[in-house]
Order: structure tokens, then sequence, then C-alpha cells
């Protein structure tokens, strides 16, 4: 299964695992799943610790290459199409966006799975 990780649940299994549930825990460790991370957290991330809003163990270009490295997070780039599918008039959803799976994230304001 495809997994995308929210900004904190990406924070957390990097250097606070603790916080995560352990379903959460079970469905990251699992080498059958694939685990990404958008470039939008990257961005975020990066903003964030500009404003002094976030402080990292490491620099975060050092941390993404070590979690791609160790963990296989893929990097999930924006594609106009995840965009252009929220204007749609059915209800979005992961699939609508061609994202199967969000780990710690509510999306458009209704969880996705019970973590």
């Amino acid at each position: 299964m495809n997994y995308l990780l929210d900004t904190h649940a990406f924070i957390w299994w990097d250097s606070q695992p603790e916080k995560l549930s352990p379903l959460v825990l079970e469905v990251l460790e699992n080498t059958h799943n694939d685990l990404f991370i958008s470039v939008v957290s990257l961005w975020e991330m990066q903003i964030k610790q500009q404003l002094g809003k976030l402080k990292l163990n490491k620099p975060l270009e050092t941390l993404i290459a070590e979690q791609q490295d160790v963990n296989g997070f893929s990097l999930l780039p924006i594609r106009p199409a995840y965009i252009f599918t929220l204007s749609e008039d059915r209800p979005a959803s992961c699939s609508n966006m061609g994202i199967w799976s969000w780990l710690g994230v509510s999306v458009f304001g209704r969880k996705t799975a019970s973590w």
C-alpha cells in the first residue's frame, strides 16, 4: 500500500516516534508499504525553520536524504491535476488525487482513516 505522511508524522517518525500510534508505527515499519512525503511538506519545514518555529536535529537536506536512504521514502511532487481535482463536483478524496492513504492527516476536514 502507498502512504503519504503529513509533515508532523514525518518529523515524529524521524525524531519522536513515541508520538505516533502503534498502528501508524506498524504501517511505517512494514517494508511492503511505499512511503511518501510531499514536496509541500519540505517547503513547510523549511519555512518554519526560517521563522524559528521548527527545530530539527539535523539540516533538512540531511534529514530527507537519510529518510530516503534508510526508510525508503519517496518525494511526491505536486502535479496540477491534483489541484484541479479539488474543483470537481464529486467529494475530494485521496484516490481522486492519485494519493492512496494518508497518515496523521485530516483530508478536507474529515479523517480518511482511524489512526
